[in-house]
């Protein structure tokens, strides 16, 4: 697909001038920021999930990470270690 993109005038002059000085570099730079740009405005396009969706994206990262091993340095909940259990041995 080719796009016409137009430039205003401010920024002509120097986008002129960074291409001429590096086409390929401008071009990467370039189609990096339009991509970002198009997937942006389609993920605020795109309609919300399903229950049923939403279900499936939680039992899908579920089961990511269980293969990853669960959670790393996750600080246990207060009620499966006591104060007592830590601190038993120390007045």
């Amino acid at each position: 697909m080719m796009l016409t993109l137009a430039v205003p005038p401010h920024l002509e002059g120097p986008l002129c001038d960074w291409m001429a000085r590096d086409p390929k570099g401008a071009q990467q730079m370039l189609d990096l920021a339009i991509a970002g740009t198009i997937e942006a405005v389609l993920v605020q396009t795109r309609p919300p999930l399903s229950d049923a969706e939403f279900d499936g994206l939680l039992d899908q990262r579920d089961d990511e990470w269980e293969e990853d091993g669960g959670p790393k340095g996750m600080v246990p909940a207060d009620d499966i270690l006591s104060r007592d259990d830590i601190y038993g041995d120390h007045p």
